[in-house]
């Protein structure tokens, strides 16, 4: 070994930084990480306490997948480290959706193949029309997308009717009498609930028949079938039931709210709750709970989302930058719209 005091082994190095030797060859021989010397008759590799910052920032990158020549960039990109770091994230948030989309309509099928689904529910047919309307805004807009529909979805006593398009959810939640065998849910098609919804508004009670994914409605003496989709519609209650609590919330006035993010004119506004509330900069009256946070958002979709809800006030809970935004009304029990924040700068 050279008497250099300040050369460590390789394997020295690899427990200061945390690499594995196999790794610091590696790194070594596509010139990411080379050594501070090498010995020419022993291939013995020896590194220096300056090379260890170096080290330890490939070992984050290395820690959560980010490909060599990424790194590269990174580590030798100044001004371009940035950009090149928040593709990666956007590039991982976007396989981490299309990995829960996967596995929720897993579970969808599982959980359908195996429910003895029936359910008959009695509720107010303006009532159903309501909660369609509201939802179906959220619905996916491509005709083919398996998104482009509305679920009902019965437990015990409870009738939820949601629609989500992967951005944003609608979820609204109605008390209905119920008679149920199991959870029961139908997928409805978005080009069935047009007319629906105009035969419910003039329907003051309808009982609704869910079984086998299909759905049939009875009013006024007479039986109708709803157009279903067989497409498997995803698991949304593991949204739901996996939403944090929140750190922070906001109650403001709704209209001041849109006015804020529209008068903003950019694609992406900027949400941040402490004593008070900025949207894009401009601070809003709000009543406000918990510790400061911030959230982005695209201005369309926070606008749309908005929009969905009933009444003078809309409550922000913000539980982190890229977790689900719930966005209620006090005005309207049983009614959320879930909403993604974006990681892009506003």
């Amino acid at each position: 070994m050279p008497a250099d005091p300040d050369l460590l082994t390789i394997g020295d190095f690899a427990r200061a930084v945390g690499l594995p030797a196999s790794a610091l060859r590696h790194y070594d021989e596509c010139g990411l990480l080379v050594p501070a010397r090498t010995d020419a008759a022993t291939g013995y590799r020896y590194y220096t306490p300056a090379l260890e910052r170096r080290a330890r920032l490939v070992a984050l990158m290395r820690e959560v997948g980010v490909p060599i020549e990424t790194m590269r960039l990174v580590l030798e990109g100044g001004e371009q480290a940035r950009g090149v770091l928040e593709g990666v994230t956007v590039e991982r948030e976007q396989s981490a959706q299309r990995t829960r989309s996967a596995l929720e309509t897993v579970l969808a099928t599982l959980e359908a193949d195996r429910s003895p689904d029936l359910a008959r529910v009695r509720l107010a047919g303006p009532a159903l029309a309501a909660a369609l309307r509201q939802v179906r805004v959220a619905a996916d807009g491509e005709a083919t997308s398996a998104l482009a529909a509305v679920l009902l979805d019965v437990r015990a006593g409870e009738l939820d009717v949601v629609a989500t398009n992967r951005h944003w959810m609608a979820r609204r939640t109605l008390p209905v009498a119920a008679q149920v065998r199991g959870p029961a849910r139908a997928v409805l098609r978005t080009s069935a609930v047009a007319d629906l919804v105009d035969r419910l508004d003039g329907t003051d009670e309808v009982d609704a028949v869910l079984s086998g994914g299909g759905l049939t409605l009875h009013a006024d003496g007479g039986t109708t079938p709803v157009e279903t989709s067989p497409r498997p519609f995803p698991s949304y209650r593991l949204v739901v039931d996996g939403l944090e609590a929140p750190s922070s919330t906001s109650l403001v006035v709704l209209e001041e709210l849109r006015a804020a993010v529209t008068s903003a004119r950019r694609s992406v506004v900027e949400v941040r709750v402490g004593e008070r509330l900025e949207v894009a900069g401009a601070s809003l009256p709000a009543v406000t709970r918990g510790t400061p946070s911030h959230v982005r958002f695209r201005s369309a979709l926070l606008l749309r989302a908005v929009a969905s809800c009933v009444g003078d006030r809309v409550r922000l809970a913000v539980a982190a930058p890229d977790r689900p935004v719930a966005i209620t009304s006090p005005d309207q029990p049983g009614y959320v719209a879930l909403v993604m924040p974006t990681l892009e700068q506003a």
